[in-house]
């Protein structure tokens, strides 16, 4: 089969390997389409500390089943693939939250992902999905399960205010799912002119060019003057950090959605104390996170195809990275299309 092998940081290439044989408790599955997610470009770039090389990368996938030894998954079966997997025995597994599990690892990240023709997958990991369903929609399902697990994290309820640094696809499922939440106002801020202009489309009830605007002022007196309930920080900087906090009304809620680029960041644990304000981070997604996000598409709630901009073939995976990596204010999600045909720029 084709895949994306990646050896170590700037060393991948299409090529030829063996077709995976499924083992107990796992299926074949024939990949269909698969997106690029920032982390793939730290994969690739040797960046992701919990990449374990060679690899094939790709988290964000969906698919068709082609070899299964149990009744509940036939060939044809089109189904999404939940990439997160931990234990199954500790109490975090046993409740469904896999992704707080100590022992938890990813597809695409941890072993062979969704940038190949086939891969193997725990029959826990794999959701059914009805044919009818455009797999282009079926392989946003991992994405939006970061907003909603998001979301949960912030404990964001109709009527309250919301405000998300960054604009990115992260930030854009985040804003959608607190809508139909029922939250409002929600502000998303970026320092790229075409993010901003994308939120509002998105439904944001302000959306602001953050450069050369102090933004705390700004929300004071346009958006919330008592500070904003739950604010998310999909940026990951200390400035946006700090940001935050000042954002938060008193007892509100900040959410760390981004990963740190550095291993510890200046949090300033006066102005939590001072005011009882909340601190909180999030990661991934659970088992029930992952099934609202794809429960949100089939439904029709998120429109996927508004926000997936490109979509290349698995030989020009390359060039599909580049345009991840240096079209940022053109790009939200690139996927790849493995299994279907007739993919175009």
């Amino acid at each position: 089969m084709k895949a994306l092998m990646c050896e170590g940081a700037e060393s991948y290439q299409v090529r030829e390997v063996p077709v995976p044989r499924a083992g107990e408790g796992e299926v074949l599955v024939k990949v269909l389409y698969a997106g690029i997610c920032g982390s793939d470009m730290a994969i690739i770039h040797g960046r992701n500390p919990f990449a374990r090389y060679p690899l094939i990368p790709g988290h964000e996938f969906c698919g068709e089943v082609v070899e299964s030894q149990y009744p509940d998954f036939q060939p044809g079966q089109r189904v999404a693939v939940m990439p997160v997997v931990g234990c199954g025995g500790c109490p975090s597994c046993r409740a469904g939250d896999v992704n707080r599990c100590s022992q938890v690892w990813l597809y695409g990240v941890h072993r062979d992902g969704g940038f190949a023709e086939f891969v193997k997958v725990h029959t826990t990991n794999i959701f059914p999905v009805n044919q009818t369903v455009d797999p282009r929609r079926v392989a946003f399902t991992e994405p939006l399960a970061v907003g909603v697990h998001c979301n949960r994290a912030g404990e964001v309820k109709a009527g309250y205010s919301v405000a998300i640094l960054g604009g990115g696809i992260i930030g854009l499922v985040i804003l959608q799912v607190a809508k139909i939440r029922g939250a409002g106002p929600v502000l998303v801020s970026d320092i790229i002119p075409e993010r901003v202009e994308r939120a509002k489309v998105m439904g944001a009830d302000w959306a602001v060019d953050s450069r050369g605007v102090n933004l705390v002022e700004f929300s004071r007196k346009e958006v919330v003057p008592g500070g904003f309930d739950v604010v998310y920080d999909v940026v990951g900087s200390e400035v946006t950090l700090e940001t935050g906090l000042e954002l938060l009304k008193p007892g509100g809620m900040l959410v760390m959605v981004a990963v740190p680029e550095v291993e510890k960041k200046i949090l300033n644990v006066k102005k939590i104390f001072a005011q009882e304000k909340k601190f909180t981070a999030s990661r991934t997604y659970s088992m029930a996170d992952y099934q609202v996000a794809l429960d949100y598409i089939i439904q029709g709630k998120v429109e996927p195809l508004n926000m997936i901009t490109s979509i290349f073939p698995l030989d020009s995976i390359r060039t599909a990275f580049e345009k991840v990596e240096h079209g940022k204010d053109q790009e939200l999600k690139v996927l790849i299309d493995i299994g279907v045909g007739g993919a175009s720029q």
